[in-house]
């Protein structure tokens, strides 16, 4: 009796601490800050009009073709001069030019765009922050950059995939679970050393990736190599997913998935 109502109050903490337990593993980032980020408010009664509306469109360019140009037109459309203090963009592939001195209210100012292809296949949406002296925490403006980019054919026959730079021989790789570590094969189209690493707030514990060699050079081939621990092969589902980080994509644009085949 006395081990029996001793067996009853142990399941009873350890259902109460379990939840307790697994959300503490999980960094959760509220909606709103993901949002603040994602899509941050503008300066109230912006005066940053674009002539010709604030997304563009390059269509379809190659990875390997030279930097795409553009220029895009805005008008000052307060009654006060504007002047741009900075612009930030969500990726290094695109760059901006701009004038430094203030706009006059209903004249013209002129923003020229580059975009670099190589290293980055696949759908385009990269943003440019615009900064005046309105604010310097909120843009003024948000202008879009929107296209697709081929990958190159002679990396794409031998890598497939892609997660931003990386190329890769396979995004899925088929397991037992008595191996410990696996290999896929990749590549860096990009023209600085590429360092790769897991998301650490969506990936399982006893996961880890490094790349052979690290980091991995420019243009060159490598490995991806992912290990885990016994406990974390034994204790998991048919297919384990893992996610690159310090990838600007959505999750389901950089991940990795191991499955294993279950033993006849």
């Amino acid at each position: 009796m006395q081990k029996g109502r001793m067996m009853y109050w142990v399941a009873l903490v350890w259902g109460f601490l379990m939840p307790c337990l697994a959300t503490a593993q999980i960094r959760i980032i509220p909606q709103t800050t993901r949002d603040s980020i994602n899509n941050p408010s503008l300066v109230a009664a912006a005066p940053i009009h674009f002539i010709g509306g604030a997304t563009i469109n390059f269509g379809t360019l190659s990875e390997e073709a030279e930097p795409w140009q553009g220029e895009v037109r805005w008008r000052n459309a307060d009654q006060k001069p504007v002047v741009i203090t900075r612009i930030t963009s969500s990726c290094g592939c695109l760059r901006v030019a701009y004038e430094r001195q203030p706009v006059q209210p209903n004249q013209e100012g002129v923003l020229r765009l580059t975009y670099h292809p190589k290293g980055h296949p696949g759908a385009v949406y990269q943003r440019l922050f615009i900064y005046t002296q309105l604010s310097a925490t909120r843009p003024t403006a948000i202008l879009t950059l929107r296209g697709v980019v081929t990958p190159s054919e002679a990396i794409s026959a031998t890598y497939p995939e892609a997660i931003g730079a990386l190329r890769l021989r396979t995004l899925r790789v088929r397991a037992n679970r008595n191996e410990r570590s696996w290999r896929i094969a990749c590549y860096n189209t990009s023209d600085e050393p590429l360092h790769v690493a897991l998301d650490t707030l969506l990936t399982p514990r006893g996961w880890a990736l490094e790349s052979d060699p690290m980091p991995i050079a420019p243009n060159s081939a490598a490995d991806l190599v992912i290990r885990c621990t016994e406990q974390a092969a034994t204790n998991v589902p048919h297919e384990v997913r893992l996610y690159l980080g310090g990838v600007a994509l959505p999750p389901r644009h950089r991940m990795l998935s191991i499955v294993f085949e279950d033993e006849n």
